[in-house]
């Protein structure tokens, strides 16, 4: 074999075969390209923060919509209340 490719059950000691298996893939790799792949990891990483964020933030949108919802309905209500006590103190007006 030319050590480049093999057959992944070869079992011989080809040189893609020969990597110990309990080293990381990852130390193998150009520095740069590590240095890419932490910055991925990392913004992956971010990007999961946000939209969780943007849940949180969109629930809170939420509740605070329902909350001003009751309160309107509530206004309401108290307004035909005070309607009701000023007819009744005073009738003819």
């Amino acid at each position: 074999m030319d050590g480049q490719s093999c057959d992944p059950f070869c079992g011989s000691n080809c040189l893609r075969c020969s990597a110990a298996p309990e080293e990381d893939w990852t130390e193998r790799l150009p520095q740069e390209v590590q240095s890419l792949l932490g910055l991925l990891t990392s913004g992956i990483h971010l990007l999961g923060q946000a939209a969780r964020n943007m849940v949180i933030q969109e629930d809170a949108i939420l509740h605070s919509e329902d909350s001003l919802r009751k309160m309107s309905i509530i206004t309401t209500h108290l307004q035909y209340q005070q309607e009701a006590i000023q007819k009744k103190l005073h009738p003819y007006l």
